[in-house]
C-alpha cells in the first residue's frame, strides 16, 4: 500500500512538472545551455534598423552564455517555415509575421499592445518556448529587447513581464493610421484626377465644333464642283449654235 502511495505521488509531481508553464525567471535556458544555443531569433522582413540590432545583441549575448558563437540563429520571417521550436519573436504583429502566427493573427494586429507599455510575453507549447519581445512603438520594442538582454539585472519573472515606456499614450493604433494614410493618398489623387477631368470635358465640348466645320468645308466643295460643271456644261451648248 505504501508503494502505491509513493508511486501515486510521484507520477503527480512527474504531472505537475510537465504542465508548469514556463517561467522567464529560467531565462537564458533553454535557449542557451553550456556550449549549446538552441533557438532562433526572427525579425519582420521589413524591421526597422532598431529591431535588428536587438535581433544582433540578444544573438551574442546567448552566445556568450553559451560559450559558443550563435551562428545562423537571426532570422527574418519570411524564413521561418516551423514554430515548432525555441524563438525569440521581436516585434509585434504588425512588424513581424511569426509574432502574428503566434498571437493568433489578431486584427488590428497592435491590439494586445498599448502605447507606453512594453512587454516579453511567453508562447509555449510541446516543450517549445516561444517569446515575443514587442511593444505598441518601435522604441517600445528596443525597452522590451534590452530588458531580455539585461535579464540578470532585473530579476524576470512570470510569463508576462511588462516594462513601461516614455511615450506618449495617445499614440494612434497602426491600422487607424495606416486608414487615415489611405484617405489622404485617395483625397490628393482625386484633387489631381479633377483638372484633368475638367480639361477632358472642355475638349470633348470644342469637338462639334470642329466637326461642323469641316461639314461646311466639304459642302462649300461639293457645291463648288456643281457650279463648275453647269459652266462648263453651258459652254458647250452655246458653242453649238455659235
Amino acid at each position: 500500500m505504501r508503494k502505491t502511495t509513493t508511486a501515486f505521488v510521484i507520477i503527480l509531481c512527474l504531472l505537475s512538472f510537465s504542465a508548469a508553464a514556463y517561467d522567464l525567471n529560467n531565462y537564458p535556458r533553454p535557449f542557451a545551455s553550456s556550449g549549446k544555443v538552441d533557438n532562433i531569433i526572427v525579425v519582420g522582413d521589413k524591421a526597422p534598423a532598431s529591431h535588428v540590432i536587438a535581433q544582433t545583441n540578444l544573438a551574442l549575448a546567448l552566445g556568450q552564455e553559451a560559450d559558443v558563437q550563435a551562428f545562423g540563429v537571426s532570422k527574418l520571417a519570411s524564413e521561418v517555415t516551423d514554430l515548432e521550436q525555441n524563438i525569440i519573436s521581436i516585434g509585434n504583429p504588425c512588424d513581424n509575421a511569426v509574432s502574428a502566427s503566434l498571437l493568433g493573427n489578431p486584427k488590428p494586429c497592435d491590439k494586445d499592445y498599448a502605447p507606453g507599455k512594453a512587454s516579453i510575453m511567453v508562447n509555449e507549447k510541446d516543450g517549445k518556448v516561444r517569446l515575443i519581445v514587442a511593444g505598441f512603438t518601435d522604441k517600445g520594442t528596443q525597452a522590451a529587447a534590452n530588458a531580455l538582454k539585461s535579464y540578470g539585472n532585473i530579476g524576470l519573472k512570470g510569463t508576462l513581464y511588462t516594462i513601461d515606456v516614455d511615450e506618449p499614450t495617445d499614440i494612434p493604433s497602426r491600422e487607424a493610421a495606416q486608414n487615415a494614410s489611405d484617405a489622404g493618398d485617395q483625397q490628393e489623387e482625386e484633387q489631381t484626377e479633377a483638372p484633368q477631368q475638367e480639361e477632358q470635358q472642355e475638349q470633348q465640348g470644342s469637338a462639334p465644333e470642329e466637326s461642323g466645320n469641316n461639314t461646311e468645308t466639304v459642302q462649300s466643295f461639293t457645291q463648288d464642283k456643281e457650279g463648275n460643271v453647269f459652266a462648263r456644261f453651258f459652254h458647250w451648248l452655246t458653242s453649238l449654235f455659235g
